[in-house]
């Protein structure tokens, strides 16, 4: 099974052909996987050799995003399509906004870097100290100027409430946010091919704001377009002329 679905081991690892005395013929005498955790090898052939059905039930409830991180690494690595096709579909769900923008840019997964850009930068709350120290300063400072940017250039909504409370220094007036628009998709993806659960009428309002991609282009200099947040990304016109904006909705 393994080299059946990967497209390069067996030319990688130039395994044996029995009858033969090179490596991989015996447990005295292995093949080498230079490169390759054993946490991660282990995994794979526990998705490719189930032992039992409550093994391949175990997989499918109890496995997160470390689980598949370790699978899309060696689907990847060894030319595995249908494999990593599974990994992408499965880790769509299951990996945070941060991992989103991390394993897009390992594993070319273009649209997850959009994707945890625009989570991290429109949720609710400000990068959690275990978000904060998987990036450079660099980039928290550039997420936290981005946050800052939509907060101040676009108007996402209105507040819910005003609630009023006292403090040490008098009574403080406080808006609390509408968390609707930072609420999470659950689902199981249909397509792996697409970052979003469903066509682009079901992402969050919120994310569907164009002014929102022109600041996260900016920030962090993104270079793939907008078409999954339902915009027609055009060809900047010249400065010095009029002409189209940078995105025309398709709806």
């Amino acid at each position: 099974m393994l080299v059946k679905e990967s497209e390069n081991f067996e030319y990688l690892y130039f395994l044996p052909i029995s009858p033969s005395y090179g490596a991989g013929t015996s447990n005295e005498n292995p093949v080498f996987l230079e490169g390759v955790k054993a946490l991660d090898f282990t995994r794979l052939l526990c998705l490719l050799y189930p032992k039992s059905l409550r093994m391949r039930e175990k997989i499918d409830h109890n496995w997160r995003e470390e689980e598949w991180t370790s699978i899309l690494r060696l689907s990847s690595k060894w030319s595995m399509p249908n494999v990593r096709k599974l990994a992408i579909k499965t880790l769509a769900v299951h990996a945070s906004s941060a991992s989103k923008v991390f394993l897009g840019k390992e594993f070319s997964i273009t649209p997850w870097i959009r994707q945890g850009y625009v989570e991290l930068c429109l949720q609710a709350t400000p990068l959690s100290e275990k978000e904060g120290e998987r990036f450079s300063w660099q980039e928290i400072i550039k997420i936290a100027r981005a946050r800052e940017r939509i907060n101040n250039e676009v108007i996402l909504e209105k507040p819910r409430k005003i609630d009023w409370s006292w403090t040490k220094y008098g009574q403080c007036k406080k808006f609390i946010p509408n968390h609707n628009s930072y609420h999470r998709l659950g689902h199981e993806h249909e397509n792996a091919d697409r970052c979003w659960v469903h066509p682009w009428c079901n992402i969050p309002e919120a994310y569907k704001n164009p002014m929102v991609h022109v600041i996260l282009d900016e920030e962090f200099d993104l270079k793939d377009g907008a078409e999954e947040y339902g915009f027609k990304v055009q060809t900047l016109p010249d400065p010095n002329q009029a002409g189209p904006p940078l995105f025309t909705t398709l709806m």
